[in-house]
Parts: structure tokens; sequence; C-alpha cells
């Protein structure tokens, strides 16, 4: 009777304590699902804010630099590299283990995440989806995760994140112990394993690597959970076969608990299933032990059982307590993800209240649903004063807001992005806004957003107006000028021959001889200054070549050396080496090179200090040219003047007031821009005179001409 008691006893405790053991690994693979899936989600938003960097859209040489600093935040998530495709495929950048793309001039056109990024629905969403690398030394599987990017207003390309997925899941995996001696494996869709201790197996089909390592073993059990649950995302637990456990060879039952990884609401049929497997010996080494001794005699049955129910209660709660620790442990860890999550949600707010452009969200009907700090600077409020649901024509203008509202519509409607430059009225002041309008539309939502950055354009926009204004003034002159000179340029010359012929008349040392030669240079002077009214309005052709800047004012220098040093007129040079060339027409910049030198001179009367420098910009898109002289400088209101035809400061009779405008219309043409900066000794007696004339010139760029 004993014995039978014991058996069943055995039996009973052994089914209670399986049972629990098992519910306590689900418990284990249910918190890797979630480790994954938080991490994943990091993944997206990295991804999503790298999509919507302007650097990237718009395919600028900075973009590398925005992919690094990405690659620095992710690295640590298995990220092994970042690709940026153009709109055919073509690898355009790359960060990272570039090796793993494969050869550089490879087109991933028709490949599955490229071809589903670029449809029109896909906007905005994440493509996450296995991927075979071009080149890897290990058995690793891999996962890629892609967005489009967005240009204006089509998509320029997709950019991408590569990653090691068995490195991935190791963090998650690798201190998993159920029990003393159970851990954890993964597989993918198809049936392969992604993560096991067995690194043999990692990479294989799980259906064949086991028979493979052991064909006398039947692993029918494990397979059929594997077909009939995991395969399709299904959780539970059951126990299989093996004929190996860390180390132990021989056929061996096993307890596991699985649930399913859901990788991509927008590609389910891609997910993993984590399981968490120990040996049945973890429970029946304590089920033993408390049977064994009702064979020794039924004579201490009743203690046996006593001391049995104690031991496996005591040894029910040591299991209990050693998973609750292990819960403590993977919970303290998903405390620290989710702080991490917040701290980067944090920073990603951070960045948003720093930017200098305005940032908002709103709904169809106008209502605010965030604005960034710069935002509510701008509308004269706290940003705390900008409530959530307060209305754009609150806010703005009221034609002003009605107008953004209705391109606001159109792109949550639409759902496609829309960039527009427009005018609006902010506390009674009129400013112009670039704005790029981005949908929010998500699924689970009441209602849909619109994300709007509106860059102020304001200074820009009245520049270009100034810049049409002055052409419009430029062109006028220049059709009066060239009428003008033409109409006194005959006269002109028939005074020159009369006073010439008189003067090869009359006796050198008459009254008369003097008078002659008087009015010979006068009209001399009458001549040059119609030929600068026709050099004026006269639009030369833009004959362009290569020329170096360098070159072009060590000539100009050479012409000029002899009158700076009789002006007692120091040159200090600083010309950068290794510029690159500028398309120009050269004697053209030597014509303005050499008005810039000519001014400097009369602005010295009594000697001083000019300085000539080259260099390349900060943004190494253009060559600059520097002219700096120590002399009387130029008033202030006069400032804004002296690019117009015709104004000059200095005497009568010593300028024609067309050097600085014919020099501004060169400059312009060849795309440049010219600065000037003057502290006049009248104005600021205490302080130090001079101007400062800074010439920029874009240098050559073969791909522009394309």
């Amino acid at each position: 009777l004993g014995l039978i008691l014991g058996v069943i006893t055995a039996r009973y405790l052994r089914e209670i304590i399986s049972k629990d053991f098992n519910q306590q690994q689900l418990i284990l693979a249910r918190h890797i699902a979630r480790m994954v899936d938080q991490n994943l989600q990091f993944l997206k938003k990295e991804l999503i804010s790298l999509s919507l960097s302007p650097s990237i859209a718009k395919f600028q040489p900075r973009e590398e630099g925005r992919m690094e600093i990405t690659l620095a935040t992710v690295k640590n998530s298995a990220v092994k590299t970042i690709g940026l495709f153009d709109i055919k495929g073509g690898l355009l950048k790359t960060v990272g283990e570039k090796e793993f793309w494969g050869e550089q001039n490879n087109l991933f056109n028709n490949f599955q995440f490229f071809q589903w990024c670029l449809k029109p629905e896909n906007q905005g969403r994440v493509f996450t989806g296995e991927f075979m690398p071009g080149k890897r030394e290990d058995h690793h599987l891999y996962m890629i995760m892609a967005i489009a990017v967005k240009g204006d207003p089509n998509i320029n390309g997709v950019v991408a994140f590569l990653i090691d997925s068995t490195q991935f899941l190791e963090k998650f995996t690798k201190d998993i112990r159920s029990g003393k001696t159970g851990y954890a494996w993964v597989i993918d869709n198809n049936g392969n394993f992604v993560i096991h201790i067995e690194k043999d197996f990692i990479g294989g089909n799980a259906f064949l690597v086991r028979k493979a390592r052991d064909p006398s073993i039947d692993f029918i059990m494990v397979n059929t959970l594997q077909k009939d649950a995991m395969l399709k995302g299904k959780e539970g637990t059951g126990w299989y076969y093996s004929g190996w456990h860390r180390g132990v060879i021989g056929k061996i039952k096993k307890l596991v608990a699985f649930t399913p990884i859901h990788l991509s609401e927008e590609n389910p049929s891609y997910f993993w299933s984590v399981a968490v497997a120990a040996p049945t010996s973890e429970v029946e080494n304590v089920v033993h032990s408390v049977y064994i001794p009702h064979f020794i005699g039924s004579g201490v049955l009743v203690m046996v059982i006593i001391l049995t129910g104690f031991h496996i209660i005591n040894f029910g709660r040591s299991i209990n307590r050693a998973l609750r620790e292990e819960v403590r442990i993977k919970t303290e860890e998903l405390r620290k993800s989710n702080e991490e999550l917040a701290r980067s949600e944090k920073r990603y707010r951070t960045y948003m209240d720093k930017s200098r452009d305005l940032i908002f969200t709103v709904d169809k009907e106008g209502r605010f649903h965030y604005l960034n700090l710069y935002g509510a600077e701008l509308l004269g409020k706290s940003k705390d004063n900008v409530r959530i649901g307060e209305r754009l024509d609150q806010v703005f203008s009221a034609e002003g807001a009605a107008h953004l509202l209705k391109i606001i519509r159109e792109v949550i409607d639409t759902g496609q992005d829309i960039q527009i430059e427009h005018d609006i009225i902010i506390g009674g002041k009129l400013f112009w806004f670039l704005s790029h309008i981005i949908p929010l539309t998500q699924e689970k939502e009441e209602s849909s957003l619109a994300l709007v950055f509106s860059r102020d354009v304001t200074s820009r926009h009245q520049i270009r107006e100034q810049e049409i204004l002055r052409t419009e003034k430029l062109a006028s002159i220049g059709t009066l000028a060239a009428g003008i000179a033409h109409e006194i340029n005959n006269p002109i010359c028939i005074i020159l021959g009369f006073a010439e012929y008189l003067l090869s008349k009359a006796d050198p040392s008459s009254k008369e001889h003097e008078i002659l030669e008087i009015i010979q240079r006068q009209a001399a002077n009458c001549q040059r200054i119609v030929e600068n009214l026709l050099t004026f309005a006269r639009v030369p052709a833009k004959l362009t070549t290569l020329t170096n800047v360098n070159e072009d004012l060590k000539k100009v220098i050479a012409v000029s050396q002899n009158t700076l040093l009789t002006k007692k007129i120091d040159l200090i040079l600083d010309l950068a080496s290794d510029l690159p060339q500028v398309m120009a027409d050269s004697s053209q910049l030597q014509q303005v090179f050499l008005n810039f030198i000519t001014n400097a001179v009369d602005a010295m009367k009594n000697g001083g200090k000019f300085f000539i420098s080259s260099r390349l910009s900060k943004d190494k898109d253009a060559v600059e040219i520097e002219f700096q002289d120590t002399g009387v400088g130029i008033k202030k209101k006069d400032l804004t003047k002296i690019f117009d035809p015709f104004f000059t400061t200095k005497e009568v009779g010593e300028g024609t007031g067309l050097g600085l405008a014919v020099s501004y219309g060169i400059i312009k043409k060849f795309g440049g821009e010219i600065e000037v900066e003057s502290s006049s000794i009248e104005e600021n007696p205490d302080k130090p005179s001079g101007t400062t004339f800074v010439v920029k010139l874009p240098i050559y760029n073969p791909l522009s001409e394309e």
C-alpha cells in the first residue's frame, strides 16, 4: 500500500510541479519577447528620425556625419551598418561595416524592402524583414529595417539599418536560466535557428540540424510543437526528447514553453518564436527524493509522507524564489530599458525645443497638439500658455491661418507631404515661412494630425525683393546711360579733333595754346566718362572658363605695385594655397579686383595698410577674396547705396560712380556675392577706420554643370 501510494503521489506531484515549472518558463519567454519588442521600437524611432533629417532628405554632403551619429546611438542594438539608397536602388552612402552590402555598384531596386518602401501607401512606415547580406563569415541570421526618404515633394530614396539578428537576441537570451541548467532558443518564421546555445545550430533549419546531430532519436514531439504551434505564431507549453543538454549526451526529456515575437505590423508574416527549455530532471530529481524512501519500508510511510511534503513545499518555494529573483532581475532590466526610452523621448523633445524652426502638430480642425519652445517664443507666449486645443486663428492672422489650415487638411486627406513658402501675420508683424507639412496618420487614432516644420525666411525674402529692385534699377539706368553716351560721344570726338588741330597751329608759349590744352584735357575726361557709361550699359558675354583667383590677384597686384609704393601703402598678402578653381571670365575678375585696389588707394590719401587675402568658405562651397583697407571708411547711411550707378563719395571729377556698380554686376553674373563692412572716421573718431569688401565665388562643381 505504501509503495502504491508513493508511486501515485510521486506521479501526481511530478505533474503539478512540471506544470508550474513550465508556467514559470513561459513567464521568462514572454519577458524576452517584451524586451525584444521594446528594443525594436527604439530602432524604429531612430530610423524615422534619421529619415526626417534635412541633410538625408536632400542628400547633402553632411549626410554621412548624420548617419554616423545615428550608428553610434544604435550600435549596441547589433546594427552593423546603415545604408542610404537613391531612387534607382543605388547605394549612395554607407557607414559601419560596409562589406555587408556587397559590391559598391550593386543595385537594390529588386529587393523586397526597397520595392515596399517606394509604394505610396507605405510612406512614413518602417519595413522589417529578413535579409541576406552580401558578405559574411558566420552563420548568423540578419534582418533589415528600412523607410522611404521624402524629398520635395516625391520620394528621394531609402535609408536602412542592417541588423545581426543573432547578436541582437544574444543580449536578451544569454543570461536566461530556467532552473539550474535551462536556456532559451529562438527560431524564425522559416524554422531556422536565430539563436541557440549550440553555436553550430545557428542559421540551420531546426527540423534538420537536430536529426543530423543524432539520427537515433525521434524528434517527432519537438517538430510537431514547432510546426503546429511555434511557426503559426502561437503561445504554449509542452515537452520533447533531445539527445543532449549542456554537454550531457543521451536521450533527455525536456520541458518547454514558447511565445511569439511579432517583429513588424507592416510585415506580419515575419516573426520569431522564443522558447525556454529545461530537462525534466530539474523536477524529477526532487520527486525521486520524495518517493524513493517509500521503498525502504511501509513502517515509516507516514513520516516519509510528512517529510516529503515538507521537502516538496520547501523545494517549490526555492524554485519560486529563484524564478521570482530571475523575474525581479529581468523586471529591473525592463525598468531601466523603459527609463532609457523615456530619456530618448525627452532627448527628441529637447532637440525639437532647441530647434530654431517653428515646429508644431495640428489636427484637421486647426487645434494645436504640440508647439516647440521656439514657436512659443515667436508667438509671444510661454510654452505652457499655448494650450492643447487652441486654434491656429487664435495665434495667427485669420487670413494666414485659413490658408495654412487648407493646406494642412489637404496633407491629412491625401497623406502626401507638401512644402510651401507663405506669408503670415503674427502679432501685427509680417513673416515669410518655408513650411514642410507631413501627415501623421496612424491606425487606432481617433483623429489624424499633421507635423509642420516652418523656417523663418523673412530676411531671405526681403533680400530677394531688394535684388529684384536693384536689377530693375540697373537695367533702366543702363538703357538710359547707353542712349546718353552715344549722343554725347560724337560731339566730344569733334571737339577733341578741332582742339588737336588748333594746338598744332598755336604758339606753344601763347595763352591760346594753354587754353586749348585745357579744352583737350577736359574733353578727354568727358570721353573717359562716356566710355565708362558704355561699359556699364553694355552686358558683356558670359565667357566663362576655369580660372584660379590667386593667379588673377597676382596679375592685378603686379600692375598696381608701384602705385601702392608711391602712395606709402603697405600691402599684406595672405593667399591660401591649393584653392579650388571657379568658373568665371579671368579678365573681368581682374577688372573687379583692380577696382577694389583703386578705391582702397583713394581712401588712404596719407598711406596705410592694405590687406588682401583668399580662402575657402566655412561651408567649403565658395572661394572668398577679402580686400581690407585702413582708409577713411564709408558712412553707414551710404553703405546701402555704394553699388548704385553714379553714386560716389569721392570729390567732383575724381570718380564716375560706376566702378562698384560694374563690379557688382560682374560678380552676380558668375553666381557670386559681394559683402561690405566699414567704419567711418567721421562717425567713429575713437575707433580704427577702414572698409572691408569680401567677394564670394562658387567653386566649380562638374555635377552641377550636368
